[in-house]
């Protein structure tokens, strides 16, 4: 399958190449319901409680919590100290 003539294989290889903190702003400027990419004035709404999704549109959030997000969120309290739990793991 191609994307902008690129394969999906060469999409994965490529994503895999971009630094974790670059991968994250990247998240921001898209919407975590549909997809569709933030216009470069607009702002999108970010969840209550890990404030690292965002979402374009009410309904949009209010399908994605229902279908995935509700699952996996976290307050950003719990997100902070699971990365301190990890960064002592790997330094023990």
């Amino acid at each position: 399958m191609k994307c902008g003539g690129l394969s999906v294989e060469q999409l994965d290889d490529l994503h895999q190449l971009v630094p974790p903190a670059i991968q994250e702003e990247l998240k921001k400027m898209q919407c975590s319901g549909c997809g569709r990419a933030r216009k470069l004035q607009e702002k999108f709404r970010a969840c209550s409680r890990c404030e690292k999704t965002r979402y374009c549109s009410k309904e949009c959030q209010k399908k994605h919590w229902k279908g995935q997000h509700k699952k996996e969120c976290k307050k950003k309290d719990e997100q902070e100290q699971e990365e301190e739990e990890k960064q002592v793991s790997i330094v023990v």
